[in-house]
């Protein structure tokens, strides 16, 4: 069934996924994860490289939050783990911006609104730095256990920073996508708080993908199977372009 599936989408036989045993994938994920952390934990106060953070984390880390009681909150949570040493840079580098009022705009509106804010603070400057957007703006209504707080400070059992306490969601994000500020353009990275991201090791991108990034979207993804991806959200696209995706991408779980 998954080779009818394969090919009805039009993927030739040198692009076929090459699906690798569970436990070989977990693995790779976890040696991937222990690497990130370790890069992650020497940019944080008291490590090598917290004085050199240019080029190796993020200019500016913005979260949006629903409205202005919301955004109080998430400062004040921003505030307790900067002081507590949680947060690599300065505070000043950690921004919360609440969506506009009236009706709700959802994650592309919210964007925009955040774009829209930067190019009036900062003019066109924003546009040549690079800015992690942690979407967090929701009630946590399928969660209500994150309601108060809101799901980017949701605690999980990560010990982030090496404090000995549980990292919050935020934290786990920015240990996930710690070497994606030395390899992307300038831009947005836009992430949800509601996920914890986990993956093994990320494949180099090459001039022309930097090139097209600079000028469009480049998203992360991965390779999957038919059957996983009717659970899940999936991109569409050209068959040219899903040869060309699945060709570069990295092993595929399989059962």
């Amino acid at each position: 069934a998954g080779r009818a599936s394969r090919a009805a989408m039009g993927l030739s036989a040198a692009a076929q996924p090459h699906f690798q045993a569970r436990e070989a994938e977990q693995r790779a994920m976890v040696r991937g994860a222990e690497e990130r952390l370790r890069e992650y934990r020497r940019l944080l106060p008291g490590g090598d490289r917290a004085g050199a953070l240019d080029g190796r984390f993020w200019d500016a880390v913005v979260l949006t939050a629903a409205n202005d009681r919301q955004a109080e909150t998430y400062v004040q949570q921003l505030d307790a783990l900067h002081a507590r040493g949680q947060l690599p840079g300065a505070r000043e580098r950690y921004l919360v911006i609440p969506d506009p009022p009236g009706p709700r705009v959802g994650s592309g509106g919210a964007t925009l609104h955040v774009m829209l804010r930067l190019q009036a603070v900062a003019g066109s400057g924003w546009s040549g730095k690079k800015l992690f957007l942690l979407h967090a703006g929701g009630y946590s209504e399928r969660s209500p256990a994150h309601g108060t707080l809101g799901k980017a400070f949701g605690q999980i059992p990560f010990d982030a920073a090496g404090v000995g306490v549980p990292a919050t969601v935020l934290e786990a994000q920015l240990v996930s996508f710690q070497e994606l500020p030395s390899r992307l353009p300038n831009g947005i990275f836009v992430s949800s708080a509601d996920v914890a991201v986990q993956f093994g090791a990320l494949p180099r991108l090459g001039p022309d993908a930097i090139a097209r990034a600079r000028e469009g979207i480049l998203a992360l993804a991965h390779a999957s199977s038919v059957e996983v991806g009717t659970g899940h959200g999936v991109f569409v696209c050209e068959r040219e372009q899903l040869d060309a995706c699945v060709r570069a991408a990295g092993p595929v779980v399989g059962d």
